[in-house]
């Protein structure tokens, strides 16, 4: 690996030493030489000589620690050297590697597959036009991915709403007409359908439902989960006081993980039945919160003040003239834990805590509501950024008919 400091001329003189090192069979030697010959890169008339030899190693090699590495540094020319006689064969190679990457049959045939998606994510990253393509590649191996893989490839944004999918459909929004059509077409009738199949043993997984949805949104924008009970959440009141715990219970703001139950305030026992009076806590819309709670760009808009506490108690009620949905989920805002309790009866706990702003998705039996008035509390706890309180909570629930999964 230190060749590949030298001199580029230095490294091409030795080209008879390292060549033979690159079909070794133990892989860190055949990386080393990999690297060596990289050490090329500058120098586009003897690198030019190496580049074959390299994506060959690429797309022959099947453990992943080096398949990894030596895509990170083809792609990093690609990045480089766009629209370059060099550049333009790296891409060429890693459309290659999406054809004739081998997948092996038992315990190591996820190495295989995942080898073969990051080569698909290089092309997608690097040149979105390949995106109809890649598709039509990976299109006769989904048989062989599971639901992770193909959510993996797709990419739809609510299938990781904690991370920053990148798949498919991210390319459509950057494609000229005629390829967006033809990329959506391959997505709903061949993707979708496959999703499908593989959600009748798997029928909890959140982000295989929000995969198939999202790829049914894009011929049919009604399709998909909605917000139930009246009034609707961006409307809807709640009622919430903060409160400190005890001295026994007080917690060092350094500390992190800072969900844990404590005395609720004297009277407050039952603060989550139906029946409790919260008449003469504090009125207000969600999200309620203090501080902060942002990653980046990302964050959502305090719309009550949480007061003073370290802990928040919150209630509100909604309506449903029935209970006619399939799926019912939780969509919930916290940097903290939190304990969810509906109509009385606890349907949800998180004890961690949460460094990106976003909904989280809690499934819940529908067993759980009711016709009528139903009750919604929330328990929950800020967190201290340089002794600054910051915390923030919002929930709402969402229901789904199983004919926008068909």
């Amino acid at each position: 690996m230190a060749l590949s400091l030298a001199p580029a001329k230095e490294i091409h003189g030795c080209l008879p030493l390292i060549m033979p090192w690159t079909t070794h069979e133990d892989w860190w030697l055949r990386e080393s030489a990999f690297t060596a010959l990289m050490g090329m890169k500058d120098d586009d008339e003897w690198f030019a000589e190496v580049v074959p030899t390299l994506l060959a190693m690429m797309v022959k090699e099947y453990h992943t620690m080096p398949r990894s590495r030596f895509s990170g540094m083809l792609q990093s020319v690609v990045r480089t050297q766009k629209g370059s006689s060099i550049g333009s064969q790296i891409l060429a190679g890693f459309m290659r590697a999406v054809d004739e990457s081998e997948v092996k049959t038992g315990n190591r045939g996820p190495e295989g597959m995942y080898n073969i998606q990051e080569s698909s994510k290089v092309c997608l990253q690097e040149a979105p036009e390949t995106a109809v393509q890649i598709a039509q590649s990976m299109k006769a191996r989904l048989p062989m991915l599971d639901a992770g893989e193909i959510i993996g490839l797709v990419g739809s944004p609510n299938s990781n709403r904690e991370g920053d999918p990148f798949g498919l459909y991210t390319t459509l929004k950057s494609l000229p007409p005629d390829l967006c059509q033809a990329l959506t077409e391959l997505l709903c009738n061949d993707y979708r359908p496959r999703l499908v199949e593989l959600l009748k043993s798997d029928g909890r997984n959140q982000a295989l439902i929000d995969t198939i949805l999202d790829l049914a949104k894009l011929k049919n924008p009604e399709a998909g989960w909605s917000a139930v009970g009246t009034p609707t959440p961006a409307v809807r009141t709640w009622r919430f006081i903060s409160f400190s715990p005890s001295p026994a219970e007080v917690m060092h703001p350094r500390e992190k993980k800072r969900f844990r139950d404590v005395a609720i305030p004297e009277g407050m026992e039952n603060w989550y039945s139906l029946e409790f009076d919260d008449s003469k806590w504090t009125s207000g819309k969600t999200p309620i919160g203090t501080g902060a709670f942002k990653q980046g760009n990302v964050s959502y808009t305090n719309n009550s003040e949480w007061g003073s506490g370290e802990f928040l108690l919150a209630r509100s009620s909604f309506e449903l003239d029935s209970v006619d949905h399939d799926l019912y989920r939780l969509c919930v805002l916290a940097n903290q834990g939190f304990h969810i309790y509906l109509n009385g009866k606890k349907v949800g706990s998180y004890v961690w805590w949460k460094d990106k702003p976003h909904y989280r998705l809690m499934s819940i039996d529908s067993k759980a509501l009711r016709e009528g008035v139903n009750v919604l509390a929330v328990y929950c706890n800020v967190a201290y950024k340089n002794e600054v309180p910051v915390g923030q909570i919002d929930l709402y629930l969402e229901g789904l008919r199983k004919k926008d999964l068909e």
